[in-house]
């Protein structure tokens, strides 16, 4: 099988040379102003760019596998560091299975033959040299150098570029990990709506690994959904496709349960659209009612019935 071979960039990436030792223990890296008596010790001649796998699927394409491809691209030696230990986390007992993605990164370093090792440093503080972390990666834009890094490699990795996209899908939430009606009160009606519109739903428990999943949405020439990690599958389509994005405002609560919850409104989808050259339809999901929002697109069908 043929490889995509990543476009060697022209920025420098700055290396720190120093020992420095780092806390990973709260599921974020911070550097520590002491040296721990028991430490993961990474220290070495080479050159390292330290990450963590995140446990969302659009952080783990865009904030782990994309800045791989791009460290690598500038710098083919460096060893890749992954901090798996916030990852998938379940009981020994557990029957859950891995996500569908889970291998996707590996896969791809093996491919392109980028030496990695994985820890678990949840733990153990590290005590590390020669290295750079996301932050450090000054040329690295997740957004726009997406197509650079990450598009090509997809398309040569497992898809047909030949099939013309004919599938209309609606992405549904429902199963995740997120309380019912975060985003929108009955997800089930909108769903039955979809499909009345001739789209056909699918969620991330649909595919069995990511190679069905990148098949899939390269099939896909209109995605819809509600702002959320779903539509990150819009990388997978062919460009000049349509995302059609239910704008919901995304939640955060505060650190305790006396703060407010924080609202905002994300652009990832947008950038992530102009990136791949789809045309993007935003519907504003206000108030979260279904109803609401299916007269809404209701009153656009003339306009959707073009795309």
């Amino acid at each position: 099988m043929e490889f995509y071979t990543i476009q060697k960039a022209g920025s420098h990436i700055k290396f720190c040379s120093e020992d420095k030792a780092l806390s990973n223990a709260g599921g974020w890296t911070e550097e520590l102003d002491y040296v721990p008596e028991n430490v993961l010790d990474l220290r070495s001649n080479n050159k390292k760019f330290l990450v963590h796998v995140p446990d969302s699927f659009y952080h783990y394409f865009v904030d782990l596998c994309i800045p791989i491809l791009a460290v690598h691209s500038v710098e083919p030696d460096a060893e890749i560091i992954i901090d798996e230990s916030f990852f998938y986390v379940t009981d020994e007992d557990s029957s859950q299975e891995p996500p569908s993605y889970y291998n996707f990164v590996y896969e791809m370093m093996d491919n392109l033959g980028v030496k990695y090792k994985t820890i678990k440093a949840q733990d153990l503080p590290m005590l590390i040299n020669n290295f750079i972390m996301p932050s450090d990666v000054a040329f690295f834009d997740r957004f726009l150098e997406s197509s650079v890094f990450l598009k090509d490699y997809i398309e040569k990795y497992v898809v047909d570029t030949n099939v013309e996209p004919y599938r209309k899908v609606y992405l549904s939430r429902l199963a995740g990990p997120n309380t019912p009606g975060l985003r929108i009160d009955n997800e089930k009606k909108l769903i039955e709506y979809f499909a009345s519109i001739g789209f056909e739903h699918t969620d991330q428990n649909h595919f069995a690994n990511i190679n069905d999943q990148i098949k899939f949405f390269y099939e896909t020439k209109i995605v819809c959904g509600l702002t959320g990690s779903g539509l990150t599958n819009m990388l997978f389509m062919k460009d000049f496709q349509t995302v059609i994005e239910l704008v919901s405002l995304m939640e955060f609560p505060g650190p305790n349960d006396l703060e407010p919850i924080k609202e905002e409104i994300h652009d990832f989808y947008k950038m992530m659209a102009f990136d791949k050259k789809h045309t993007l339809v935003n519907v504003v999901n206000a108030n979260k009612k279904h109803e609401d929002l299916t007269k809404l697109i209701s009153n656009q069908m003339d306009t959707l019935r073009n795309l």
